[in-house]
């Protein structure tokens, strides 16, 4: 007997993730390999393994053609709308308060049904409102830094829209105004709970809670993804698992019938699904409790693997572009990981500790995590096993207080349990600070032939568990991969050593340069403004320290922005100092001929946006206004939406949004690294 459902979900799961980055050719290049993979199962293989193979590609095929379909009929029709000012009807889904205000309305857009992000600045808009307007349709496209159609897609929103007029908004009634009660209820609840908490413990719950960590600061939400419990602070499966118990064991206590449990067990984990914003997470946990409760209710015994199948299969159905949501996916493996890895390992090795068994059950969902971790992240925790054991039952504690403080409407007589979730909030902080601190707790992922070696290893494990059942084997491998990981990491930063990197990101109207070595770093930057694009960078190289930010240009308030990163800089170096507002730092003044030395290499101030940097023999120079001068050999300039590059005499116009690195001893190398 084969395992019917895993099969059928890994095959749509895998067909699906490997279209999603697929191009209309490419899918149907797809199709003719799994096709002939097929037939090449049916003549090669026999018994349960020819089962299983036969199952999961066919089921990939079947996953492949839906894609298609689903693009052709969706996506397509809405990106066809891309410069055109079309009708836009629907529900508002959601409201975001950020640099630029954005409402998300599921409806009609032009005809086609669907779900568009709109830039819009209207604060009489509310969830579950019911709007109409006409607005500019946008395609969503990637830039260097930001995987913006990997984000939206993978939340079905294919297409965004600005410029909107004749906007009309209907307030939210019946089932609508239920929706929108449940998230302004959210908004309460979180301001409460940094009213009662403090700021950055509030902040922490909310993220909790309600998946609200965006608002946390970036050094706690690093120092967070560093110690291996970032998972705490987006709404997972754990939640509502927690609440659905503790609802279903109240009503245990009370002695009512378990046919009412299970409509209140239900009823409170869509409206906790609400309140949390519709997390992909939070809805495979309700589908997965859903099954659970019913399995009991009709006396059918509970498989989780089984159920965790079903739920991948029916959320793959209704979007087949989550396939690559990263909270999706995370769930997934976590689940993999705690409700069929660890049971099978603890059975497998007759394990009778508890505290064993908390550290296997960690130790499981950090391997199983791992593939995700290496494709989606930019660092990997070394110690999540560790953390997830002794600090997230903290956490976990504080969660549940809270959830009291929130399902009796947040009232001030039990302001009390925010307060004390707080505090130990606080102590996770402090725990998770010191651990992040320390550099050989977490790997940054910046060697790309990593991932694609571990993941292949990972789906080689997965096929022969199908196939052969051997749970022993299949945990041993697990184990062996994870290790290996961190033996290649390791192994790669033993080369990289004291290697200078020079990385250039351009824009329509200057660059970011950042020249590293080993985890410090210095920064220049042309407009003062690309602080959340330095961020990024920090988490992708591993930096744990800056030594100084240049600013060329200080016009703009945005550059106190560096002062939040979760590496503040040392010092600030500005093109006119006296202008520095809000900056709690060392302040220094550049001057035209300023050359500061770090990392083995010269970084020279040559005025006009412009700087060099020297290693060695060899002179680059970059710049935002101007050309350089004749007689250097490596340029970059960015202006008017265009970069151009010169190198050894080859010279490359491009679009904007490049993201070039190159080492400081191969500069002469940097066209070849954008070709």
């Amino acid at each position: 007997m084969i395992y019917k459902a895993p099969c059928v979900a890994f095959g749509m799961l895998s067909g699906l993730l490997l279209c999603f980055y697929a191009s209309f050719h490419q899918k149907l290049i797809l199709l003719a390999v799994i096709a002939v993979l097929i037939l090449l199962s049916l003549k090669m293989l026999s018994g349960m393994i020819k089962k299983c193979t036969f199952v999961i590609l066919v089921f990939a095929l079947i996953s492949v053609v839906y894609n298609i379909v689903f693009t052709a009929v969706n996506i397509d029709s809405l990106t066809s709308m891309t410069g055109e000012a079309v009708p836009i009807s629907g529900i508002v889904t959601d409201c975001k308060d950020s640099d630029s205000s954005s409402v998300t309305v599921k409806g009609d857009i032009g005809g086609v049904h669907g779900k568009i992000n709109i830039y819009i600045r209207d604060s009489s808009i509310s969830p579950g409102d019911t709007v109409s307007m006409t607005a500019t349709v946008k395609q969503i496209e990637n830039t260097a830094l930001f995987n913006a159609r990997d984000y939206y897609y993978s939340n079905g929103v294919f297409v965004t829209a600005s410029s909107p007029s004749d906007i009309t908004v209907t307030k939210a009634s019946g089932l609508n105004a239920v929706y929108g009660f449940i998230r302004s209820f959210r908004d309460r609840i979180t301001t409460k709970l940094c009213q009662y908490a403090g700021l950055e413990e509030g902040r922490f719950l909310s993220g909790m809670l309600a998946g609200r960590s965006s608002e946390l600061p970036s050094d706690i939400s690093l120092a967070a993804n560093r110690s291996g419990i970032g998972h705490i602070l987006v709404v997972s499966g754990i939640h509502v698992a927690i609440l659905s118990m503790f609802i279903e064991k109240l009503m245990r206590i009370l002695g009512v019938h378990r046919f009412i449990t299970f409509a209140l067990a239900e009823g409170t984990m869509v409206l906790f699904c609400i309140f949390s914003g519709m997390r992909s997470s939070a809805v495979r946990a309700l589908i997965m409790m859903s099954i659970y409760y019913i399995s009991k209710l009709i006396m059918r015994e509970y498989d989780s693997l089984a159920a965790l199948s079903t739920c991948v299969i029916i959320m793959l159905a209704v979007n087949p572009y989550i396939a690559a949501n990263s909270s999706f996916l995370l769930s997934i493996a976590g689940v993999l990981g705690v409700g069929t890895a660890a049971p099978a390992v603890i059975a497998e090795f007759n394990v009778k500790s508890r505290l064993a068994k908390s550290v296997i059950t960690a130790m499981s969902a950090s391997v199983c995590s791992l593939p995700v971790c290496l494709f989606m992240f930019d660092e990997i925790s070394i110690v999540s096993a560790i953390t997830n054991t002794i600090v997230v039952p903290f956490c976990t504690a504080a969660l549940c207080l809270c959830m009291i403080f929130a399902i009796f409407g947040g009232p001030n007589i039990l302001s009390f349990l925010v307060k004390l979730a707080g505090l130990t909030v606080s102590g996770v902080m402090q725990i998770c600070r010191r651990i992040s601190s320390l550099s050989f707790t977490y790997m940054p992922i910046k060697f790309s032939f990593i991932a694609p070696i571990v993941f292949t290893l990972f789906i080689i494990a997965v096929l022969i568990l199908l196939m052969t059942k051997n749970t022993r084997k299949f945990i041993l491998t697990c184990f062996g991969i994870w290790c290996s990981t961190a033996v290649m990491v390791f192994a790669a930063y033993a080369v990289d050593t004291d290697k200078t990197h020079i990385r250039i990101l351009t824009y329509d109207s200057g660059y970011l340069c950042v020249v590293s070595q080993n985890s410090d770093c210095i920064v220049i930057d042309s407009e003062g403004s690309r602080h959340k694009d330095f961020e990024k960078i920090i988490r992708e190289e591993g930096m744990s320290n800056t030594s100084a930010v240049i600013l060329l240009d200080n016009g703009t308030a945005e550059y106190t922005g560096y002062m939040n990163t979760s590496v503040k800089p040392d010092k600030m170096i500005f093109s006119d100092a006296d202008n520095a507002y809000g900056v709690d730092a060392e302040l220094l003044t550049l001057t035209d001929g300023t050359t500061i030395d770090a990392f083995g290499v010269e970084i020279t101030y040559c005025g006009d946006k412009c700087i060099s940097i020297k290693a060695a023999y060899d002179l680059l120079m970059i710049s935002s206004e101007a050309l350089p001068t004749a007689e250097a050999e490596n340029y970059i300039v960015t202006v008017g939406g265009l970069t151009v590059i010169r190198c050894d005499d080859k010279v490359i116009l491009s679009k904007n949004g490049l993201d070039i690195s190159v080492n400081s001893s191969d500069i002469g190398e940097i066209v070849n690294g954008v070709m």
